[in-house]
């Protein structure tokens, strides 16, 4: 009975083609909104776009509004799991968004922040 080469090959095969992957990206500005006493100086009615820019830098995005222009600052972080088999694959992808919005008068006068509930720390690496 001569051995059969294909099925060792073949059982060889699936096990180099089985992978498992982790991974996370992080997109977006620094969060520095949520460092003590960052934001704490802010007052709605005195703060100026340039104060906030002097304490956070360069928003995100800054869009100019009917009302005056709003800062916006984002953070973007997304965990990856996968599985990768010879005849199957998954991956779960999680993404989490930490916000900062501050919106100003024409005269570039702090009128009203807000800050998303959902936040992501440093050492969540």
């Amino acid at each position: 009975m001569r051995p059969r080469p294909l099925l060792p090959l073949l059982l060889s095969a699936c096990a180099v083609l089985a992978a498992c992957s982790v991974g996370s990206r992080q997109a977006g500005v620094q969060n520095t909104w949520r460092e003590p006493g960052i934001i704490e100086g802010f007052e709605v009615g005195t703060t100026s776009i340039d104060d906030i820019m002097a304490a956070l830098g360069p928003p995100s995005q800054m869009i100019d509004l009917e009302n005056g222009p709003m800062l916006y600052y984002l953070l973007e972080r997304s965990d990856t799991e996968g599985l990768t088999l010879f005849v199957y694959n998954t991956q779960k992808i999680r993404v989490r968004y930490d916000r900062a919005a501050f919106l100003c008068d024409r005269d570039g006068v702090l009128r009203r922040m807000s800050f998303s509930t959902e936040t992501i720390r440093k050492d969540d690496d």
